[in-house]
């Protein structure tokens, strides 16, 4: 439960950050396309960094 959390605090901080401060023009597509691509790329180093190494 900790690490979807940690996920969706990332989402709604990026996606606001992204609304208000990144794209010239504030929308909310870019902004929701942006924080679901940023947050499956965090998702994806964490998943690759937390497998175990034979």
């Amino acid at each position: 439960m900790n690490i979807i959390m940690k996920y969706i605090l990332f989402f709604i901080a990026n996606c606001v950050l992204t609304y208000y401060y990144i794209f010239p023009e504030p929308s909310y597509a870019k902004s929701l396309l942006y924080s679901v691509l940023m947050t499956l790329f965090v998702a994806m180093l964490d998943a690759i960094k937390k497998k175990p190494k034979p």
